[in-house]
């Protein structure tokens, strides 16, 4: 889609950054149905592009999604609420009912910060994926694809968490990332994990400030774990957690394998270890 020159609209997009985040402001958002009706009666129909793809192209100029997912919706069928609801739909995993499958009882649970998971052993790796809800947890390791926070994404955040609980009848899939961010941060040194391991992008200030961020989104979420599409992950991450033969590995490769000098030297030890054994 291409604006005229004299459009007021193509100007007012490279004056106004802000513009893309009112748009998905909650209590900005007008029926997509209606939209839909007026794109039909405006001069910008004759382009003959879907108006969801439109708007999943428009957003991604702050998003940058992968193509193939902007170029999805050029044969979108489903319906959406509104423009909120659309990119908000964009982002769900498609594994979500089967990550929810263990999920039981109402109480929302908790696992550790970051750097606790580490001292067991647990670690954190990137992966990619189209859409940062796509975590997983898998023999110790729980792989999260990126995600930049900058003050757009922050905004986009509140709004879907808003969004999801004020519907019943929504899945709670922001809601249950954002409580999953503030599990893992709890301090600067949290922050500075993520970011070193490339899961979290930080243009919204300084460690401390992202820290100040992620706990205003996770604070106070009522929803129950029989809602919570990582139930899985946080089952998995507890049983893991403790084990306490994980803890005793996670020691030892801490000691000795931290360094290669530590590891020559262990291995030296249990090379000194047998000879002596043998002699005797």
């Amino acid at each position: 889609m291409e604006f005229e020159a004299d459009d007021p609209l193509s100007r007012m997009l490279w004056t106004s950054p802000d513009l893309y985040g009112d748009l998905l402001l909650l209590h900005n958002q007008i029926p997509f149905f209606v939209l839909e009706k007026l794109y039909d009666t405006s001069v910008y129909s004759k382009y003959r592009e879907p108006l969801p793809f439109l708007a999943m192209r428009f957003f991604n100029n702050v998003m940058r999604r992968p193509q193939e997912v902007v170029d999805g919706y050029r044969n979108y069928k489903e319906s959406c609420l509104h423009l909120l609801d659309l990119v908000r739909l964009s982002y769900l995993p498609r594994e979500q009912e089967q990550q929810r499958k263990k999920g039981s009882g109402r109480d929302l649970r908790i696992i550790p910060c970051v750097s606790k998971l580490l001292r067991s052993g647990i670690k954190v790796n990137l992966v990619k994926e189209s859409s940062f809800l796509s975590v997983r947890f898998k023999r110790g390791v729980i792989e999260m694809p990126g995600i930049s926070i900058d003050d757009f994404m922050v905004s986009f955040l509140i709004n879907c968490i808003v969004f999801e609980e004020e519907r019943n009848n929504t899945t709670k899939h922001f809601m249950s990332y954002a409580h999953f961010l503030n599990c893992l941060v709890n301090s600067d040194k949290d922050v500075e994990y993520l970011s070193e391991r490339r899961v979290i992008d930080n243009y919204v200030g300084s460690d401390g400030d992202l820290e100040k961020h992620v706990s205003h989104l996770g604070r106070s979420l009522l929803f129950g774990f029989d809602q919570f599409y990582l139930s899985n992950l946080f089952i998995g991450v507890e049983e893991y957690y403790r084990n306490d033969w994980n803890w005793q590995w996670a020691s030892f490769k801490g000691t000795y394998f931290k360094t290669p000098w530590t590891f020559i030297s262990a291995m030296a030890g249990l090379v000194l270890l047998v000879l002596t054994f043998l002699q005797t």
